[in-house]
């Protein structure tokens, strides 16, 4: 824990840095909320996967499955924080600016493909 911590020192001074990690944390964590508020547990099968290949066009698993996607928003928050402090430290500034507005908008796609197929899927 000693050197995660050391890794967030040098971003503590820098305020532009510190703004973009707040955005990808708060970005997370709004994908979470998105999803898990988008989960009906009273539902024993949900539709959650779509394609157009195969015998079916939507494929039924259970609610839980909706769940797990929406620790793919924690993991966003916490790991991708975890690795913009470490490319600050070996790139610098402006690498670890980069990789925060593509998790920032990786977040951004990601609601709006997931939230679109959960208007189109019949439940």
């Amino acid at each position: 824990m000693k050197t995660i911590a050391n890794l967030f020192k040098p971003i503590l001074k820098d305020r532009k840095m510190l703004i973009l990690m707040a955005s990808v944390f708060i970005s997370g964590i709004i994908f979470f909320i998105f999803m898990i508020l988008n989960t009906k547990s009273y539902d024993y099968l949900l539709s959650v996967r779509y394609t157009v290949f195969g015998a079916s066009e939507f494929y039924k698993d259970s609610w839980t499955y909706r769940v797990v996607l929406a620790i793919f928003g924690l993991i966003i928050s916490f790991i991708h924080n975890i690795i913009i402090a470490k490319i600050y430290n070996i790139s610098g500034r402006r690498a670890a600016a980069v990789f925060a507005i593509f998790s920032i908008i990786l977040v951004l796609v990601g609601m709006i493909i997931i939230g679109t197929s959960i208007r189109e899927i019949p439940n």
